[in-house]
């Protein structure tokens, strides 16, 4: 009696680590390994710094009211020619992945709780999406020291009613994927 239950517990063992071998699906990684990134040439200590300029409260107190644009390029050199990809990693508005949301100051009236930082392509008027790989864009010019522009601009947007005052200030890391 010892043997038969002896040999049916190794042979339901044996069955049931069987399953857990099983085939469930394939992950397949694909990438290309480029001869050497651009370098960005514009960037003092790694930061691009954009002045924003001063605005009164009432040109953002009401929903969708815009005040700017501030244009600004993140330049490149030592680049393939092509196109690339461009990532913004600040946080964003929540609810509005299209708004880089301000640093709250905690003040009355605190800019952050009604505005945003809306990033727009120059070249094609595109919205840059916080947190998402924008579409291929094309590099829009060289100037004369031979860097690659990607030209951009930078508005306060107001998506909500308010009467914002105060610092009005954000940071967002920004990576270049190329082609």
């Amino acid at each position: 009696m010892k043997k038969i239950l002896l040999s049916a517990t190794i042979a339901a063992l044996c069955l049931s680590s069987l399953q857990s071998f099983a085939k469930d699906g394939t992950v397949t990684f694909n990438g290309t390994i480029t001869q050497s990134g651009c370098v960005v040439s514009n960037a003092t200590d790694g930061t691009i710094t954009v002045d924003m300029g001063n605005y009164s409260s009432s040109a953002l107190a009401t929903t969708g009211q815009t005040a700017g644009p501030k244009p600004f390029e993140i330049d490149l050199t030592e680049c393939a020619t092509g196109a690339i990809k461009v990532r913004f990693d600040g946080t964003a508005v929540s609810g509005n992945s299209n708004l880089l949301a301000l640093t709250s100051t905690g003040a009355t009236n605190d800019p952050a709780a009604s505005v945003g930082i809306q990033i727009t392509d120059l070249a094609g008027g595109g919205i840059y999406t916080i947190g998402d790989t924008s579409s291929a864009v094309a590099f829009q010019s060289t100037d004369d020291t031979g860097a690659l522009n990607i030209k951009m601009a930078a508005r306060y947007y107001a998506y909500a009613d308010g009467t914002p005052s105060g610092a009005a200030n954000s940071s967002t890391d920004f990576s270049v994927e190329y082609q």
